[in-house]
């Protein structure tokens, strides 16, 4: 027999988890969309190119593409998304309602795409231990998730 207490308490804990990991993920996000911000006002002053070499500065522009702009974006709204929603299941879990899973497909999705763009850069195993695991919190959640709706539909029939 399943303690659904803690399958709860378990539920709870992993998505506490996760706000707090997407909040800090949202803080780096922020910060790293100012310094595309600040890059991109500097490039056209010669006081902040003349302290790079040529190949510097066409690193830093090759790094401020539109899309490189665009994937910071969506990824820093993912990351609230992944919060709020988060924050809507525990206040759904308190209230014994049905859990959404759009969180979990948010965090896994996410997760997906940037170890897929690992690929296409340098490949970093540090990189792809930390989306893993994620992958498998955001799995484990959805579980415990899925789990407490069976529960929840049992408990109607």
């Amino acid at each position: 027999m399943i303690s659904y207490e803690k399958v709860k308490q378990s539920f709870r804990s992993f998505t506490i988890l996760s706000i707090v990991i997407n909040a800090i993920v949202t803080v780096i996000y922020l910060l790293g969309i100012a310094g595309i911000l600040l890059l991109m006002a500097n490039l056209n002053n010669p006081k902040f190119t003349a302290a790079y070499t040529d190949n510097q500065l066409a690193t830093l522009k090759l790094s401020i593409t539109p899309f490189a702009v665009f994937m910071s974006v969506l990824s820093l709204a993912i990351a609230i998304s992944i919060i709020v929603f988060s924050a809507l299941n525990l206040s759904k879990l308190k209230k014994n309602a049905e859990l959404s899973y759009v969180p979990h497909f948010l965090g896994i999705g996410v997760s997906v795409l940037s170890i897929l763009f690992s690929f296409t850069d340098q490949i970093s195993i540090l990189t792809l231990v930390i989306q893993a695991t994620l992958i498998a919190m955001y799995y484990y959640t959805y579980s415990r998730a899925k789990l407490l709706n069976q529960q929840l539909e049992e408990e109607e029939d």
